[in-house]
């Protein structure tokens, strides 16, 4: 792969939110919000695509503004194979070109400058790219508000432009196909965008092709990043040579393998306390503040690591969140912060523009705790502690 990133440094584009609002400024010959969810939920993916896509990153600080941008071809099917391109069009220095093929068994990662190659197999529960790409889109609808929605032209073809309105605190990331804790194995099928943490998006526009509803474009803009995706010179449905999805390593290469995580979703914590080798408890509920409801339950093996984890996401209507990690061993990068006791053990605990972690180690048990940054650092502590009684 191109490089890894960590720690990670990202607007991952991670969609979590609130309900879906009503749209609003709809001109008379647009279509209402509501409804365009209703058609992109009826809307089957195209067997095939073939685009050009165009990335632009502006990121802002004190020391001034940066813009990158990056040009990559793609090659979508609806089995799952895929083929993306990228020449040495980088304005960042440190990218050259690459070339990743997803055969339908095994992800392939060339780097064409060096050479390199890198590789890990699918998942067998894996969606297609496609698949992906329309069930995000789903999630804008069914959890941001609708702030407008209004007729336009992307590249020739007619779309939808709709406007997102994120919630309060919230943080957005686009989905990238490999993100292990905070290490980003960066495969460029997906686009995101670096060296931003944290950041409060004003607005998310996205563009859906009134033909496909698929997403020609997208846009968010904060006050410290603007970021943008296009498709260009779109083509559904086309039949694609099989030979674009096949990968052959050069002779004098020597593929380096990554061994991905395995997930679970449970539907109980005491489903996920069966299912590990270690003892999962949870949290009082009178230490839970107000609103808050269990929302998931996960686990999840890293197999490089020789550990595993069990996550409890906790939400409430204003989407502010807690999460409780509990490990057989230690995350591969630390809370950095300050010493506090929790229950008699040592531990760590910082503040963050997103919230407040919180980190210990007790009894062979390793456990991490994130909560929203309104919510203080005595209820934290509360929560922590009443794992142990």
């Amino acid at each position: 792969m191109s490089r890894l990133v960590s720690p990670l440094v990202l607007i991952a584009v991670v969609l979590v939110v609130l309900t879906a609002g009503c749209a609003g400024l709809v001109g008379e010959n647009d279509v209402p919000g509501e409804q365009l969810s209703q058609e992109l939920n009826t809307t089957e993916p195209p067997e095939t695509l073939f685009a050009t896509v165009e990335t632009t990153t502006t990121t802002t600080d004190s020391n001034g503004s940066e813009t990158e941008s990056l040009t990559e071809t793609v090659w979508l099917r609806d089995d799952g194979t895929s083929r993306t391109e990228a020449g040495e069009n980088h304005s960042s220095e440190e990218d050259g070109g690459y070339i990743v093929v997803n055969d339908g068994e095994q992800v392939w990662y060339q780097d064409t400058e060096s050479g390199s190659v890198t590789s890990y197999e699918t998942q067998t529960n894996d969606s297609s790219r496609l698949e992906r790409i329309y069930a995000e889109q789903e999630r804008y609808f069914d959890r941001f508000e609708v702030r407008s929605v209004n007729e336009t032209t992307i590249d020739g073809r007619q779309a939808h432009r709709v406007v997102f309105e994120p919630p309060r605190n919230e943080t957005v990331d686009r989905s990238i196909d490999i993100m292990i804790e905070e290490t980003t194995y960066r495969i460029p099928l997906e686009t995101s965008l670096e060296n931003v943490s944290g950041d409060q998006p004003d607005e998310i526009v996205i563009a859906f092709d009134a033909e496909t509803m698929f997403p020609l474009q997208y846009e968010m803009a904060s006050p410290s990043a603007e970021f943008s995706v296009t498709y260009e010179n779109v083509s559904f449905n086309d039949p694609l040579d099989d030979e674009l999805f096949e990968f052959e390593p050069p002779a004098d290469s020597e593929p380096d393998d990554i061994v991905l995580p395995e997930t679970a979703d449970y539907d109980s914590v005491d489903d996920a306390d069966a299912a590990v080798n270690f003892s999962v408890s949870t949290p009082d509920n009178d230490t839970i503040p107000s609103g808050f409801e269990l929302e998931s339950v996960s686990g999840t093996t890293y197999p490089d690591e020789d550990r595993t984890q069990v996550t409890q996401s906790y939400r409430d209507d204003d989407d502010r969140s807690i999460r409780v990690a509990i490990g057989d061993g230690p995350r591969s990068i630390p809370v950095e912060g300050s010493s506090v006791s929790v229950d008699g053990v040592d531990g760590t605990i910082a503040e963050t523009e997103q919230g407040t972690e919180l980190e210990w180690e007790r009894d062979e048990h390793y456990y991490h705790l994130f909560a929203d940054e309104d919510l203080s650092e005595e209820t934290v502590l509360e929560i922590a502690e009443s794992l142990h009684t």
